[in-house]
């Protein structure tokens, strides 16, 4: 079986890009819960439901919302790390069938001489837009 895929790495960067944003608002949502449940604690003042409300956040809601962006976060830059390896893999490789083609014309035509032209990358791929 043979396997024919290809990486559209503007389109993944795009995602990526996309990702990172709403990694940002989700934090920046998560920082406004936190400051409405302080105010409801505030209004509460020192009883009991006042201390159960802020174990729970303590306990409960902060760890889970910290876990979440953590591995958000993580996921992005796992992928990102990923694509930037597809991308250095893929012109690695298209330097090494551009030397080989270029070997491979020079001993058919006896020429040993390389042109040392630019290695063209597929299309899609931009490796500066990415990082």
């Amino acid at each position: 079986m043979t396997l024919n895929w290809n990486i559209d790495t503007a389109g993944t960067h795009a995602v990526l890009t996309t990702a990172a944003s709403n990694i940002d608002a989700q934090n920046e949502a998560a920082k406004a819960v936190g400051t409405a449940i302080s105010d409801v604690g505030a209004t509460l003042g020192t009883g009991l439901v006042a201390q159960a409300l802020n174990e729970f956040v303590e306990q409960s809601l902060a760890l889970k919302v910290k876990f979440i962006a953590g591995r958000s976060a993580a996921i992005v830059q796992g992928t990102n790390d990923a694509l930037m390896a597809y991308v250095q893999a893929d012109s690695v490789m298209a330097q090494q069938a551009q030397a080989s083609a270029i070997a491979a014309g020079n001993s058919a035509s006896g020429n040993s001489a390389s042109d040392g032209g630019a290695m063209p990358l597929r299309a899609g791929h931009r490796p500066a837009e990415l990082g």
